[in-house]
């Protein structure tokens, strides 16, 4: 027997991570360095996150509640919508992951600026879509009336971020 890995694999680019911060202190001879991508902050956790990831550490022999009940509920009460049009998901790649799974297919297409975060082109072709890349604009941001021109019949997805 033999596994075989999905063929739309295959069209995905190959994810190039930026240096670590000891290799890029190797590469370029410098000491002070500031990793700016993959969303790391310099910082560390803020106070109160680090204090409330101490208290939750007695509760992490726990399942959490899978759909985020007193989360969504309370995101919903800030933004006055209904629990149920709130997603929340670990990271923003888990949750586009999941709405170009429930909408897309070959055929289909996704609408995002580019250049922007690298799981767009990821979503369409996991999912069969064409991906439609719109310019960003001038100052770099996104052109919206453009995106408009782009949506067509086929479009299930448009990202704006």
């Amino acid at each position: 027997m033999s596994i075989t890995f999905a063929q739309k694999l295959e069209r995905l680019p190959h994810y190039e991570a930026g240096l670590h911060e000891d290799a890029a202190r190797e590469a370029f001879g410098a000491e002070d360095i500031v990793k700016l991508a993959s969303n790391e902050s310099p910082w560390g956790p803020h106070a109160a996150v680090a204090e409330a990831i101490a208290e939750a550490a007695s509760r992490l022999n726990r399942y959490p509640d899978q759909y985020a009940t007193r989360l969504r509920r309370r995101i919903a009460e800030r933004f006055e919508v209904e629990p149920g049009q709130v997603a929340v998901g670990n990271g923003s790649c888990e949750i586009l992951l999941a709405a170009a799974e429930a909408l897309c297919e070959p055929g289909s297409e996704i609408v995002f600026a580019w250049p922007s975060f690298s799981i767009y082109p990821h979503l369409a072709a996991l999912t069969g879509a064409r991906e439609i890349r719109v310019p960003l604009a001038d100052g770099y941001v996104h052109d919206l009336d453009a995106m408009l021109t782009e949506i067509t019949a086929a479009t299930q997805l448009v990202v704006v971020n």
